[in-house]
């Protein structure tokens, strides 16, 4: 595995320090390693990659079993203890691992005996991980990932955020998403300690960030957003807060800032299937687009990556070129699909790979996302963004996703969806008339929805599919915005 060779350095070296902290329960580095080469798994074979699926949730016994199972020179496929039971059906289907392991203990294979393994990183070609990222359908996609795609991305990003031994970092989103699995490892790799949640609590993480001396945040942008938006008292203790997943507004960086002064705030951006891609130390001034440099190791390039040019046009006002295909060349990207490719999205040509997102490199070359493919709303002939809009709500204070619906006339029209705790006090008039003053006509949305909670993907993501097919069904818990 990617740390397992750190983590059993710093088990010799500092056996009591902590390594995991989830819900009040603790786990050293010695015995986190103790347990993982006890765990009873499959022997190794060559061959076939043997996959052993994991359906833990985020808790101690999962980060054991992912420790033994990776360490061990298997496959862990990571659950989603949030899907329900007909795509966790779908996704085993597909994958058909040789053991799953839950909450009763594993199932499949013959398992050794109780003595203990040998835990090691392995070979940096081997197969160590398959993860899950939704796609067009409701069956999500399955990753795999290479030992040494990880190392490398270990040795950068722990140098870059600046993540080191004796931090504790707090990652309040399930271990089952990509991103949260990363920091789990990034913490092992270099002697810190992880502090996680068995299921999402914003009180619970407000009084770890006031009690804990805790060092470092990492999550996705609606978890800071809700932390920072409940938070009572500053966190002093932060040096860092590190933001992935999705675009973090302009308003939000200066709102973390402001509750952790001495912290750094960083942003990057990437996907499961390419690793980083870009990052910035969130800053005033930057465009609602902005995601910073190529990240170490990286190189970018817009448009089709076999004649070199950026897509034609201009970005409305600046001169730099306009949006195009990002194509990321890098030795951080996955091998590819195992299951449920829908052909939108990750692909390869040669040595580069894109997602699908859309964007462009200013003449600083600093890279801009405009947004993914699959989330571009076409109305009426015109191409939108949905980060934009959501872009201009936010800065008025809305917490907001936009999606594209079905229309007679223009193909698809633009909607607004609010998460708010009660019947919000702007109408929908307020609204399209703020985006009026800072949008093109084109972009403004028709319709305005709120909701009191997001649908959730992988990650704990807003998931727009989810949205559209709940306001589609007429779902009791999407209210028109009058």
């Amino acid at each position: 595995m990617p740390f397992v060779d750190r983590m059993v350095d710093w088990a010799a070296r500092d056996p009591d320090r902590d390594a995991v902290v989830i819900d009040g329960q603790r786990l050293s580095y010695a015995e986190l390693c103790r347990r993982a080469a006890r765990l009873p798994l499959p022997e190794p074979a060559g061959g076939p990659r043997q996959l052993v699926a994991l359906d833990l949730g985020s808790t101690i016994d999962f980060v054991v079993a992912f420790t033994a199972v990776v360490g061990r020179g298997l496959v862990a496929a990571v659950l989603d203890p949030a899907w329900p039971p007909a795509v966790r059906s779908a996704a085993l289907e597909q994958l058909r691992p040789g053991t799953v392991i839950t909450t009763a203990g594993p199932a499949g294979a013959e398992m050794t005996p109780g003595t203990p393994a040998a835990l090691a990183d392995g070979d940096p070609g081997r197969e160590f991980y398959c993860g899950f990222t939704s796609g067009t359908t409701r069956t999500p996609k399955a990753f795999v990932r290479t030992v040494g795609s990880w190392q490398r991305s270990l040795e950068r990003s722990t140098a870059w955020f600046g993540t080191a031994a004796g931090d504790r970092v707090l990652v309040p989103g399930p271990l089952s998403a990509s991103l949260s699995l990363y920091a789990l490892a990034e913490c092992l790799y270099a002697g810190a300690t992880f502090h996680g949640q068995t299921t999402p609590d914003t009180a619970a993480a407000l009084d770890l960030l006031s009690g804990e001396a805790l060092t470092q945040l990492v999550a996705v942008p609606s978890q800071l957003r809700m932390l920072g938006r409940r938070a009572r008292s500053p966190w002093r203790s932060l040096r860092s807060i590190v933001s992935g997943g999705a675009k973090l507004g302009g308003e939000e960086a200066a709102a973390l800032r402001r509750l952790a002064p001495r912290a750094a705030v960083h942003e990057y951006y990437g996907a499961s299937e390419l690793g980083f891609v870009a990052a910035r130390l969130a800053g005033p001034g930057a465009g609602p687009h902005l995601v910073g440099r190529p990240f170490p190791g990286v190189e970018l390039r817009i448009g089709p990556p076999d004649d070199g040019a950026a897509a034609p046009g201009a970005e409305p006002g600046t001169g730099d070129p306009g949006p195009g295909t990002i194509w990321v060349r890098s030795d951080m990207v996955c091998l590819g699909y195992l299951a449920g490719d829908d052909g939108l999205s990750f692909r390869r040509q040669g040595q580069w790979a894109t997602v699908g997102d859309y964007g462009w490199l200013d003449a600083s070359g600093q890279l801009h996302v405009a947004g993914r493919s699959a989330d571009m709303i076409v109305t009426g002939g015109f191409n939108v963004y949905p980060h934009e809009v959501e872009e201009v709500l936010r800065s008025a204070g809305c917490d907001a996703v936009v999606v594209g619906l079905p229309d007679g006339l223009r193909g698809r029209c633009v909607a607004a969806v609010i998460r708010s705790d009660g019947p919000p006090a702007f109408t929908a008039g307020t609204l399209r008339r703020l985006c009026g003053a800072g949008l093109a006509p084109f972009k403004v949305p028709r319709r305005f929805y709120w909701v009191r909670e997001w649908a959730r993907g992988p990650g704990g993501k807003t998931s727009r599919p989810a949205l559209v097919r709940a306001i589609e069904a007429g779902d009791a818990d999407v209210h028109v915005l009058g």
